[in-house]
């Protein structure tokens, strides 16, 4: 009577579903409460709230509703057939013809004259109400049928809906921890760019200020360079020795005693291309006596050549033969030239 009014809790009421699906008896058991309490609401014997729980219930189920309705009909039929009374009158009663016999299926539908039509429209009017009523339930079960069938389809139809639902809810989660997964990976890619191109600016910001200290040296060279005319300074522009850098003797080069500055111009020859330059000086008279060493020179255009400049002070140079001994220098690896040969005369 609970699960039918509604007034049980939601897990008893799912617990009871399943049973009713489950099992025939207990469909069986519901479908005699559920007559029964049709019957004691059609007779007004339920109590004011079950009463008014009822009510609410037949507004959800149209079904209910035409059994309630074929419940009241029927109790009409009932109450309203009344059984007749025999009348006593002081009338003698009509002579019976005792030729005449009725067989025993007259008494209830045969002519006359006798009380018997009245038991005979009880009996027909019972066999209508009994024709009747089993029509009726024939219909209501039909329905019952139906409708239970509907619901265990529909039934049915839910759980597969929330198994579908559930794996896309699954589906959902995975993709979701894919989506995080290549989103940390992006950041990640993300800030290594980041910190790449950092380094590539600041590698950029050095190759320049490397190339802005290279052409002020060569402008302080540039500056350097004696001009025609000045004194203090003595310009020597050379080429190697013998060999496939080869040039012709030179002559000795005189010192005056103004001479405070001795520069060497090398030549190292227009289409070669290293990084930078090494160059040490020696002095061949005195068993090849090292005077100074320079390193990281870089060359400069003049005419058509490449020249790298050094400097000597003219008191290191004393009358006699000298070396210069240059190295090409090209990703850390070095290339020596044939010796320059040069002579000091006072």
């Amino acid at each position: 009577m609970r699960y039918l009014l509604g007034t049980l809790s939601d897990e008893e009421a799912a617990l009871l579903d399943a049973r009713y699906f489950s099992d025939d008896g207990e469909f069986e058991e519901l479908e005699i409460a559920e007559e029964e309490l049709v019957d004691r609401y059609v007779r007004n014997e339920l109590s004011a709230e079950k009463t008014r729980q009822m009510k609410e219930v037949l507004k959800r189920h149209p079904r209910l509703q035409e059994r309630v309705e074929f419940a009241r009909i029927l109790a009409k039929k009932v109450l309203t057939y009344e059984e007749p009374v025999p009348v006593l009158t002081d009338e003698p009663l009509p002579r019976k013809d005792k030729k005449k016999k009725t067989p025993w299926w007259g008494i209830f539908w045969g002519a006359s004259a006798e009380p018997a039509p009245a038991l005979r429209f009880a009996f027909t009017g019972s066999v209508v109400l009994i024709l009747l009523a089993t029509v009726a339930l024939l219909v209501v079960w039909s329905r019952l049928q139906a409708e239970s069938q509907r619901l265990a389809v529909e039934q049915q139809r839910l759980a597969v809906e929330q198994q579908q639902r559930e794996q896309k809810e699954r589906d959902l989660g995975i993709l979701t921890a894919n989506r995080d997964d290549l989103q940390a990976r992006l950041d990640k890619a993300q800030q290594e760019n980041q910190k790449n191109q950092t380094q590539i600016d600041e590698l950029k910001q050095q190759q320049q200020q490397l190339e802005k200290q290279i052409q002020q040296q060569l402008q302080q060279q540039q500056q350097r360079q004696p001009q025609p005319g000045q004194q203090g300074f003595l310009a020597l522009y050379l080429s190697p020795g013998t060999g496939t850098r080869g040039g012709p003797a030179r002559k000795p080069s005189s010192i005056s005693r103004k001479t405070h500055t001795v520069q060497l111009n090398l030549d190292v020859g227009a289409e070669e291309d290293y990084d930078s330059y090494n160059a040490s000086l020696h002095d061949i008279s005195a068993g090849e006596r090292y005077i100074n060493r320079w390193t990281g020179l870089k060359s400069i255009g003049d005419g058509g050549n490449k020249y790298i400049r050094v400097e000597v002070p003219a008191k290191s140079l004393t009358p006699g033969i000298y070396n210069v001994q240059v190295e090409g220098v090209t990703s850390g690896k070095t290339d020596p030239f044939v010796p320059y040969t040069f002579s000091i005369a006072r």
